[in-house]
């Protein structure tokens, strides 16, 4: 199962609907303590997360959460879905998993995020 994170409920859709026509299962969230919450519930039942990293409903950011996630699971691999475009920014995201920035076609943010969840599961 793959956990998705965004503040924008339309992404979550999105992401959702690429993964499920490839049957791979999704929890997702828009809430970040939400997404945490869950995981820490039952953190073997995620292979890998995909987070949005400006979380406007959130106190936390995607790196705080993807932090958090990895203190409970290190080895979890994490993708970055991010509007983030500078260097300095892209190499923290860097430190914790792969990322894809949100400005691309829709077809090719899809085909991002399948191989990484087939790649993860």
């Amino acid at each position: 199962m793959v956990l998705v994170l965004d503040d924008d409920a339309g992404y979550v859709d999105f992401y959702r609907s690429i993964l499920n026509v490839h049957d791979i299962s999704v929890g997702s969230f828009t809430l970040a303590e939400d997404a945490i919450r869950s995981f820490r519930g039952m953190p073997d039942l995620y292979d890998c997360a995909v987070l949005d990293v400006f979380l406007h409903t959130s106190e936390l950011d995607g790196v705080a959460v993807a932090r958090a996630l990895r203190e409970m699971r290190p080895e979890l691999p994490i993708l970055f879905i991010t509007g983030l475009e500078d260097d300095a920014n892209i190499a923290i995201l860097q430190k914790y998993g792969q990322y894809q920035r949100k400005r691309t076609t829709f077809e090719k943010l899809a085909e991002v995020l399948y191989r990484f969840a087939s790649e993860s599961s």
